[in-house]
C-alpha cells in the first residue's frame, strides 16, 4: 500500500478518558485528519487507539449499540420468557413474528449489527497496529508503544471472537487494506481451528509484553484491553474450536484440555479467584454468589471482586433495567422482564447434591409438560421451592419468596393467579412463568433507589473453570475435570461435590452446573448451539414452560393470604409459555409459544444479506451460512 497516495479519514471520538487523549478535545473536536496528520502527535495517536473502541457491541440488558434492553442471548435461551409491550417478539428471539419470513440483517435477528460493527473496529485495529511498527508515529514513549501494541492486538481478536462465534469461521484480515478493497481475494474455506490458532497467536504475542498489565486499577480504563482478558478469550475459543458445531468431526480436546488449563493457572496465579466472601452478610448472609452480580466492580490493585475479568462497558443500571423494567407489579414497575422458565427452575439441584430430573431424559414429551423425576432425589412436588441449591434463590423469585414493595418494605410475593405478583399471560407487568428474575437485583433495590448499578461480565474467572472441565471430561481426565474444575464452583455455593458414573454421566452434570453457574450471561444461547452438529434441529429451544400455581385459601383485597398458607394450599400445574387458564371451562387457553429458532439455521447468525450478495459476487463463492440464502 503506498500511504503517500491513499489517505484514509476518521472521526477522532474519545471515548474513555486517557490522560493523554483528553486534550484532543481541544485540538480537533470530531475533526477530520489523514492519517499522516493524527499519528504525528501523540495525543491524536492516543485518540486513534479510542476510536479502536468505539462501537464496542454491548452486552447483557443493554445489548448492541443501539440499547435495545432486551438482551436478546440471555431471551433467545431456554432460561427465561420475556414479555414486553412489543408483542414477545424479543422472546420468541425476533422468529414468531420475523422469522417465519426471511430474516436477512443482525438488526433483525438480534438488534444490532454484530458484522459491521466489529469489521469496521478490526480495519482501525490493523490501522493502529501497522503505524505502532512504523518508528515515525509519534507516541508518548516507547513503552507506551509496547503496551498499545499488545493491547490492540488482544482487542482485536476480541472482535474476531465475536464475529466467529455467531458467523462461524472467517477469513482473517490482518494487514491493511485501500480503500478500494473488495474482498475478491476472500475465501471462506478456513475453519474454526485455522482461526483460533492465529487467535492463539496473536494472544501468545501480546501477553510476553510486560507492560500490558493484568488488570487497571481505575475506573477510567475498564474497557480496555488485559492480559487477564487475553487468557479468557483464549479459553473461550479452545472450547469452542472442539465442540460439534465447529470441529469439522475432528477431535481437539487434548488441544483444549492443554490450553484451558494454562489460562486458568495464568491467572489464578496472577491475583484472579472466585469471589467467596461476602462484604455485606446484612443483606447476603453468605451467599457470595448472590452479592456478586449485585455490585459494581471495584477498580484498585487490590480489588474486593477479583472473579471479573472484564464487564460490559454499560453498567446494569438496576433501577431502570432491573427494577423500572424488569421488576414486580407490587413495586410499580412497568413490566416483570425476564421470567425465569420452569426448564431453569428444573436444573437446580436439592442443597444435598441430588438432581430434581433425570438429566440425560428430562421430560417425556416435546413440549416439557410431563417431568422424568430423579427417583432418587430428596424433591418434593408439593413443596417445590425448599433445599435447593443456594444459586437458586440467588436467580430466581418464587411463590412464596420475599421483595422489596413500592413502601421500601420487604413483603411476601405471591405468584399464585390471584396472589399480589400473579401469574397472567396478558399483563406485561406479570410474570408469564411463575417466577420474577433476581440476579443482578440488590436486596435493597426499590422504587426511587437510583444509584444502586451492577456490572455485568463477559469474561469471569468462574467460566475458566468450566472451560477447563468441560476440555478435561471429553479428554476423559474425569477425576481432573472435578478437582481442578468443577469443585471449586461447588466449594462456593456449599453444595456437595459432583459424583459420576461414567463419561457420558459426568458429561451432563457438567452441562447442567454450566447452565446454572452462568445463567443470565449470555452462555447458554452460545453453549447449546456449539453443543449440537451443523444441520441439527436445537430441540431444547421449541419450547419453554412455567408452573401455573392456584391457592386455595382466601386473598386480601392486595393478593395476600388472608392466613398462613399451609403447603397442600397450592395446586401446582406445568403450562406452556404464553398458554393460561380457563377458570370457566377448566382448560388451557391460548396456542403456546412455540419458537422458531429451534431451526438449524439459527445455529449461525446471517450475515447480513447485502454484504453476503456483494461478497458471492466479486469472490464467486457462497458466503451466506446455511438456511439464511
Amino acid at each position: 500500500m503506498m500511504m503517500n497516495k491513499t489517505y484514509y479519514v476518521v472521526t477522532i471520538l474519545i471515548l474513555f478518558g486517557f490522560n493523554s487523549c483528553q486534550d484532543v478535545l481541544d485540538v480537533a473536536p470530531e475533526g477530520q485528519h489523514s492519517l499522516d496528520e493524527i499519528f504525528s502527535d501523540e495525543n491524536t495517536t492516543g485518540a486513534y487507539l479510542n476510536s479502536c473502541y468505539d462501537s464496542m457491541n454491548k452486552h447483557g440488558f443493554e445489548y448492541s449499540k443501539g440499547g435495545s434492553r432486551s438482551g436478546p442471548p440471555i431471551t433467545m435461551a431456554d432460561n427465561c420468557y420475556f414479555y414486553d409491550s412489543w408483542g414477545n417478539t424479543q422472546y420468541d428471539g425476533f422468529t414468531n413474528t420475523w422469522g417465519i419470513s426471511p430474516v436477512w440483517s443482525d438488526s433483525q435477528f438480534i438488534g444490532h449489527t454484530l458484522w459491521d460493527l466489529n469489521n469496521r473496529n478490526i480495519r482501525r485495529c490493523n490501522i493502529f497496529l501497522a503505524r505502532m511498527a512504523d518508528p515515525k508515529t509519534v507516541v508518548p514513549d516507547e513503552q507506551t508503544r509496547l503496551q498499545w501494541t499488545a493491547e490492540v492486538k488482544v482487542l482485536r481478536v476480541y472482535y474476531y471472537e465475536e464475529l466467529i462465534k455467531n458467523y462461524g469461521p472467517l477469513p482473517i484480515i490482518s494487514e491493511v487494506k485501500s480503500a478500494s478493497y473488495d474482498g475478491a481475494d476472500l475465501d471462506r474455506s478456513m475453519s474454526y481451528h485455522d482461526c483460533a490458532q492465529w487467535i492463539f497467536k496473536q494472544i501468545d504475542e501480546a501477553v510476553k509484553e510486560p507492560n500490558l498489565p493484568w488488570r487497571f486499577n481505575n475506573s477510567n480504563d475498564k474497557s480496555r484491553m488485559t492480559k487477564g482478558i487475553a487468557y479468557a478469550i483464549k479459553s473461550r475459543v479452545a472450547v469452542f474450536m472442539s465442540s460439534p458445531l465447529f470441529n469439522n468431526g475432528q477431535n481437539y480436546w487434548s488441544e483444549a484440555e492443554t490450553i484451558t488449563k494454562d489460562c486458568l493457572n495464568q491467572l489464578l496465579s496472577h491475583n484472579y479467584e472466585l469471589y467467596k466472601t461476602v462484604s455485606d452478610p446484612a443483606l447476603y448472609g453468605t451467599n457470595a454468589y448472590r452479592e456478586l452480580f449485585c455490585k459494581k466492580v471495584d477498580y484498585s490493585d487490590n480489588p474486593t471482586n477479583k472473579e471479573n475479568i472484564y464487564e460490559s462497558r454499560t453498567e446494569i443500571d438496576t433501577y431502570n433495567y432491573m427494577q423500572w423494567l424488569y421488576g414486580t407489579p407490587i413495586n410499580s414497575d412497568k413490566r416483570s422482564g425476564l421470567n425465569p422458565t420452569q426448564e431453569l427452575v428444573d436444573s437446580y439441584p436439592m442443597a444435598d447434591g441430588s438432581y430434581v430430573l433425570d438429566l440425560e431424559n428430562p421430560y417425556s414429551d416435546e413440549k416439557h409438560l410431563q417431568p422424568n423425576f430423579n427417583t432418587t432425589s430428596s424433591y418434593d412436588e408439593q413443596n417445590p421451592y425448599v433445599n435447593r441449591d443456594p444459586r437458586f434463590y440467588a436467580t430466581v423469585r418464587y411463590n412464596g419468596s420475599q421483595t422489596i414493595n413500592s413502601k421500601k418494605v420487604m413483603t411476601d410475593l405471591w405468584t399464585f393467579y390471584s396472589g399480589n405478583c400473579g401469574i397472567n399471560p396478558s399483563d406485561k407487568k406479570r410474570t408469564k412463568t411463575g417466577y420474577y428474575d433476581n440476579k443482578y437485583r440488590p436486596e435493597d433495590l426499590r422504587r426511587g433507589k437510583w444509584t444502586l448499578k451492577a456490572s455485568f461480565p463477559i469474561y469471569r474467572l468462574a467460566e475458566l473453570y468450566l472451560n477447563y472441565a468441560e476440555a478435561a471430561i471429553e479428554s476423559n481426565h474425569l477425576d481432573d475435570a472435578l478437582i481442578l474444575g468443577l469443585n471449586p464452583i461447588r466449594d462456593r455455593v456449599y453444595m456437595p461435590h459432583i459424583t459420576y458414573t461414567s463419561q457420558n454421566d459426568l458429561r451432563l452434570k457438567y452441562r447442567n452446573e454450566r447452565r446454572i453457574e452462568m445463567v443470565y450471561e449470555e452462555r447458554r444461547y452460545e453453549d447449546i448451539r456449539r453443543w449440537h452438529n451443523p444441520g441439527e434441529e436445537v430441540s431444547e429451544f421449541r419450547w419453554t414452560t412455567g408452573m401455573w400455581i392456584d391457592y386455595n385459601g382466601t386473598v386480601n383485597g392486595k393478593g395476600m393470604p388472608t392466613k398462613t398458607p399451609e403447603i397442600n394450599d397450592f395446586t401446582y400445574k406445568r403450562v406452556i409459555c404464553g398458554d393460561g387458564w380457563d377458570y370457566t371451562n377448566n382448560t388451557w387457553t391460548g396456542t403456546g409459544r412455540e419458537r422458531m429458532i429451534y431451526d438449524s439455521k439459527y445455529l449461525l447468525s446471517p450475515i447480513l444479506q447485502p454484504e453476503a450478495i456483494r461478497l458471492e459476487s466479486v469472490t464467486g463463492k457462497k458466503w451466506q451460512n446455511p438456511g439464511w440464502e
